[in-house]
C-alpha cells in the first residue's frame, strides 16, 4: 500500500489555557501506565460531497476548539508528576493513500496496512513529546480514515472515547455539554515518589511476549436486522445507531458470560 504524507503541522487550542490550569497533576494511575500511544481509527465512505481541503480545514478548526476543553492533551510532559499545559499543540498529519478504502477493510491480514494509517506505531516506544496526534488519510475512492493517537500516560480508553465524541459534536456545530471534562484524580490516587520509581522502571521495559490479534466483522444486513430488533423491543426510543446496536450486542455477550 503506497502512502504519501502531504502535510504535517501543529494544531493549538483556539483559546489559551488559563494560568491557574497551566499545571495538570498526574495521579498514581497515570504514573502506572506504559508510555505508549494507543490509536482509535475511524473509517468514512465517500458519501461526503466536500473537497479534501474543506474537510481538512473543518477538522483542524474543530480540533483546535475541542483542545480548549482538553488542554492537557495540547501540553507536554513536564516530569513524572505533571503535565505543562503550555498550549504547544498536537500533531496533525494528512496523507494520500493510493488504494481504495474497501481493499483495506476487506483484507484479512490487514494489520500492516492499518499501522501505516497511524501517526505513530503503537508497538514502538514513544519518540516524540506530543500527547496526542491525528492522521487524516485520503483514499483514491474518496473515502477517508481518521486516526487519533493518545499518549497512555494522560489518557485511558474512556477519556479517548469522550474526546472523539466531543470533537465530533464540535465539528457538527454543537459544543454544549463539554465543559469541565478534565478531572483531577490525584485526591483519590495521589502520586508517590517510591511508586513512581518502580513504575518508571517497569514502563521503560517493553514486554517480550507475543500478542494475539482478532478481527470481528459484522455484515451490514445483520446490523440492520439487529437495529430493527432493538427498535421493536423499545419502540418509544429513537432507533439505535449501527455502533450502538453492535456495542449493545457485545456488552450483552460480555455480561452474559460474566
Amino acid at each position: 500500500m503506497e502512502l504519501r504524507i502531504m502535510s504535517t503541522e501543529i494544531i493549538k487550542p483556539s483559546s489559551p489555557t488559563p494560568h491557574h490550569l497551566k499545571t495538570y497533576k498526574l495521579s498514581l494511575i497515570d504514573q502506572s501506565n506504559h508510555d505508549v500511544y494507543f490509536p482509535l481509527l475511524l473509517f468514512y465512505d465517500s458519501g461526503v460531497d466536500k473537497k479534501n481541503t474543506k474537510i481538512s480545514e473543518h477538522l483542524k478548526k474543530s480540533l483546535s476548539q475541542t483542545l480548549t476543553h482538553y488542554y492537557p492533551f495540547a501540553g507536554r510532559l513536564k516530569d513524572d508528576f505533571s503535565i505543562d499545559c503550555d498550549d504547544s499543540g498536537v500533531t496533525f498529519i494528512e496523507t494520500h493513500v493510493a488504494i481504495r478504502m474497501s481493499e483495506v477493510l476487506k483484507t484479512t491480514d490487514q494489520m500492516d496496512m492499518l499501522e501505516k494509517l497511524l501517526p505513530f506505531n503503537p508497538n514502538e516506544k514513544v519518540s516524540t513529546d506530543v500527547n496526542l496526534a491525528v492522521q487524516l488519510n485520503y483514499f483514491d475512492c474518496g473515502g477517508l480514515a481518521i486516526c487519533v493517537c493518545f499518549r497512555h500516560i494522560i489518557a485511558d480508553a474512556s477519556a479517548a472515547a469522550y474526546f472523539v465524541k466531543n470533537w465530533s459534536e464540535v465539528a457538527c456545530g454543537s459544543s454544549d455539554g463539554i465543559e469541565d471534562v478534565i478531572f483531577d484524580s490525584t485526591s483519590i490516587f495521589p502520586p508517590h515518589e517510591l511508586t513512581r520509581k518502580i513504575f518508571t522502571s517497569l514502563r521503560n521495559k517493553r514486554p517480550s511476549v507475543e500478542f494475539t490479534r482478532k478481527r470481528f466483522v459484522f455484515d451490514g444486513n445483520k446490523i440492520a436486522a439487529l437495529r430493527e430488533e432493538i427498535k421493536s423491543i423499545r419502540p418509544s426510543l429513537d432507533p439505535p445507531t449501527r455502533f450502538e446496536a453492535v456495542a449493545a450486542l457485545i456488552w450483552g455477550a460480555l455480561i452474559g458470560n460474566g
